[in-house]
């Protein structure tokens, strides 16, 4: 989820404003927050984070497959398995609460993570991986043709997929079908996207593409999917052309609104230090769960309440967790490059 486009020496503002503002529908969409919020940011929200990555999606020529290996190594799959390590962490004290820790527990919990099989938002990582492993060898095709013939016949793999197989696949290979189109989007358009300037004279084409986004997803979920918000991780979709519809208006919708606003601190932030924020906020809300059996049913407002309260607890805990190993070695962990001081 690093960022590999820059302009000088810094990197594009509105880029990492996108991925924050993604972050937060993340989060938004793991909580018990009711109907519209959770809806919404389930109509695109992962669409948009694979189009980003393809976005920023960039191999050199000269470069080779080992030398690319080891980098998405580096910056996936060694976060990957250290926020894996944290969540085993949890798992062995919340069972040590809940009865006994055994080596069945302890053997069958470490496979869930070394498998992977759509298990917490970690999942996106792996996910990436094998996507970027992907495209590393579709990128070097440099006829545009092709390469949007590769994006249609992969949607429709995808749909053939999840309609007639949906089977769930180690490391969340079941999933690239999908998400490599999407991060073909943002990869063939990425001169045209990021050369497209947002102007008070077309400030309408972001509205119009969330109403566009808002629309699709609500027949969707309303007609074809029983009420339910749409599912990527699980390849739920509804009818399919609505769900591609939804997800690329939404995502677009994001990027313009993006460019338009550009910079926000704390969001910059968070888009800038996605990794931990989007897998870690999952251990804190994890134990939102047992509240209500302390506090007992207040209703819903008291839930909005307490799941706002979860949200902006983990933005602190994650950003003072972020900034000492952004400042040690230990950031290698999180897929950065340790520089001394």
């Amino acid at each position: 989820m690093e960022n590999t486009l820059k302009t000088n020496k810094s990197r594009i503002e509105w880029i990492d404003f996108a991925r924050g503002i993604g972050v937060l529908l993340v989060l938004i969409g793991h909580t018990k927050i009711p109907y519209l919020p959770k809806y919404l940011a389930y109509a695109f929200h992962m669409p948009f984070f694979f189009i980003i990555s393809g976005l920023c999606f960039s191999v050199k020529k000269e470069e080779s497959f080992r030398v690319f290996l080891l980098k998405k190594i580096r910056t996936l799959i060694v976060p990957y398995f250290f926020i894996s390590f944290l969540w085993f962490i949890y798992d062995c004290v919340r069972e040590h609460f809940h009865s006994q820790i055994t080596l069945k527990f302890i053997v069958e919990d470490v496979s869930v993570y070394l498998v992977q099989r759509h298990f917490h938002a970690i999942w996106f990582l792996t996910c990436l991986f094998l996507c970027e492993i992907l495209m590393f060898f579709i990128a070097r095709i440099s006829n545009r043709k092709i390469l949007i013939t590769i994006t249609i016949v992969f949607f429709i793999l995808s749909f053939l997929y999840s309609e007639y197989v949906n089977i769930i696949l180690p490391w969340c290979l079941d999933l690239v079908l999908t998400a490599v189109p999407f991060m073909l989007i943002g990869y063939i358009w990425k001169k045209a996207i990021i050369g497209f300037e947002i102007t008070k004279k077309n400030l309408y084409l972001p509205i119009l593409l969330l109403v566009v986004c808002v629309v699709a997803n609500a027949y969707n979920v309303n007609v074809f999917n029983n009420y339910n918000t749409m599912q990527f991780i699980y390849n739920i979709f509804g009818l399919y052309p609505l769900y591609l519809i939804s997800s690329i208006a939404g995502s677009f919708s994001l990027i313009f609104f993006a460019k338009w606003f550009k910079y926000n601190k704390l969001i910059n932030y968070i888009g800038t230090n996605s990794i931990l924020f989007f897998t870690v906020h999952q251990i804190i809300f994890s134990t939102a769960d047992n509240l209500k059996d302390i506090t007992g049913d207040r209703g819903m407002a008291f839930d909005i309440i307490i799941w706002i309260a979860y949200i902006i607890l983990s933005i602190v805990v994650i950003t003072i967790m972020n900034e000492i190993m952004l400042r040690t070695p230990l950031c290698v962990l999180i897929g950065k490059k340790y520089k001394k001081a």
